[in-house]
């Protein structure tokens, strides 16, 4: 038989064919080993690109043409200013400056507060984005330097507020420049691990802090305001993607290396939930308070015309008693006025937990840090028709321990007049007691009245409305016994006919039952 000598030398026996897998499997391992180690290796490039180097900022100078601020001044300022970043931050900074794009020439010394983010991305070149974009405005008004500084974050994409200064001379622009640079600027965190109410994050360049109160630390007491960011597949934010959550605040309380662990405050349950991903990322700018206050408005959110609400009592407590579940440190700060406004002051801590109540009712928990923002507006169902109805039952309440107090006292007469023998004035007595209100005439009371607000509130109102008025009737059953005429008319005559007077046994009263309590608080 002829055996072809090309098919006979590719013939393999058996072993050879286990020893040939044996090695494709060794080779394999060994590439999954490799991809491992590279994975591991870029994660811990990431790590160490966020906490040691250093924040990319670059900062867009517009200047105004004059005599005073020419070109070569604007070339000089620009110059000094990459000299002074390090005094101000150390090795947390490496920044950068240039003139600003040809398109927001003007816009940032004549309208910086409405300079929007759409307009600032549209003027950023293709490529790396710096970490922090500081537009830096400049001008002379009748010999007087005036400065303007805000901040574009661009991981989260936010604008921070603008910050204002003067410049006395020409000597200390560049210094006041780099000082508002400095104070303008928002240190950033990322999110890491959330469990409850309580959060780990990653401070920015922390490896590179060497001063613990330097313009990029994040320390204990530090207050952070959370951003999530959506991404598409090239990790640019999608629209609408970036969320700046209202409401929600987080608290530093302590520091482990660059860890640091935080106290979740919110007016939502779960504001932080879910893990960060690629598509998902979950950043937190520090918040630096610059006014002494806050203006607080509450509004209407089921009107179309956000009314102002009137008349809503704030309460506010600190942090600290917040989590040590203490009812004795709440301070009253006042009441909202016929616009819905009430300003709330800085105190001790830069957080306080604010709390909205209408009548007894809680409506809201609202953590807030006053002098962050000049105004801050809450849209709240209004309570208008359940303060009415808690009003209602109020007076009910009062009229009947009145009611119960008036009949007593006119049983207690009718019966002493019965052992002294005035039958005609225990008679008298008791037709009074039969003009009094009976508890059937409260009940129509109490069910005209629901009727009255069923088409005012909606359900949750309902609700709370329907358990106070249950309380009421609890309230007649118990002390409104209807029975007290009837036998105080038998005892009356029994006495007439000359029998014994003995009052009839009185029915027990109704088993004491508790008013439902009232809802959960509301919150949002």
């Amino acid at each position: 038989m002829y055996e072809c000598p090309h098919l006979a030398t590719h013939q393999t026996s058996p072993a050879g064919s286990r020893r040939g897998a044996r090695g494709w499997l060794r080779q394999l391992a060994r590439g999954l080993l490799l991809l491992m180690l590279v994975t591991l290796s870029c994660a811990a490039g990431a790590e160490d690109s966020w906490e040691y180097a250093p924040y990319e900022i670059e900062v867009w100078l517009d200047a105004q043409p004059s005599p005073i601020l020419n070109a070569a001044l604007q070339r000089q300022l620009l110059d000094e200013l990459q000299v002074q970043a390090p005094v101000h931050a150390g090795a947390t900074w490496r920044l950068t400056a240039g003139v600003v794009p040809a398109a927001l020439r003007g816009s940032l010394r004549a309208a910086l507060d409405e300079v929007s983010v759409e307009q600032v991305t549209a003027c950023v070149p293709a490529g790396p984005w710096p970490d922090k974009l500081m537009l830096l405005g400049v001008e002379e008004q009748h010999g007087r330097i005036r400065l303007a500084c805000r901040e574009l974050d661009s991981r989260t994409r936010t604008l921070g507020p603008a910050v204002r200064r003067e410049s006395p001379q020409l000597v200390r622009l560049a210094r006041d420049a780099a000082d508002l640079i400095a104070e303008t600027f928002s240190p950033l965190v990322r999110i890491e691990a959330t469990r409850g109410k309580r959060a780990t994050v990653r401070v920015r360049a922390g490896g590179l802090m060497v001063d613990p109160s330097g313009v990029s630390a994040v320390g204990a007491g530090d207050v952070l305001r959370p951003v999530l960011r959506r991404n598409d597949r090239r990790g640019e934010p999608r629209p609408g993607g970036i969320q700046v959550l209202d409401w929600t605040y987080l608290l530093a309380r302590e520091r482990q290396e660059h860890l640091l662990e935080c106290d979740v405050y919110s007016a939502m349950r779960n504001p932080l939930g879910g893990r960060s991903s690629p598509s998902l990322e979950r950043f937190a700018l520090k918040v630096r308070p610059r006014a002494s206050s806050t203006l607080l408005r509450l509004v209407t959110r089921d009107t179309p015309g956000s009314e102002p609400l009137a008349g809503y009592t704030i309460f506010a407590r600190p942090p600290v008693a917040e989590a040590a579940g203490s009812g004795t440190t709440s301070v009253r700060l006042g009441v909202t006025d016929w616009r819905g406004l009430l300003r709330i002051e800085r105190a001790e801590s830069p957080l306080r937990i604010l709390y909205v109540k209408n009548g007894r009712q809680l409506l809201a928990r609202l953590p807030l840090v006053p002098g962050a923002e000049d105004i801050q507006t809450i849209a709240l169902p209004s309570d208008d028709t359940r303060l009415e109805a808690e009003a209602f039952v109020r007076g009910i309440e009062n009229r009947v321990m009145d009611l119960v107090a008036r009949r007593e006292i006119l049983a207690a007469r009718i019966r002493a007049r019965i052992r002294d023998g005035k039958l005609a004035e225990a008679r008298q007595y008791l037709e009074e007691l039969k003009t009094l209100p009976t508890k059937d005439d409260f009940e129509t009371l109490l069910v005209s009245h629901r009727q009255s607000g069923a088409l005012a509130a909606d359900e949750r109102q309902l609700q709370r409305i329907d358990q106070m008025l249950n309380g009421a009737r609890i309230l007649l059953a118990r002390h409104l016994n209807p029975q007290l005429v009837v036998l105080l008319e038998r005892e009356v005559d029994a006495a007439a006919a000359g029998g014994p007077v003995a009052p009839a046994a009185q029915p027990p009263p109704p088993p004491a039952e508790a008013p439902a309590g009232p809802a959960t608080p509301a919150t949002s």
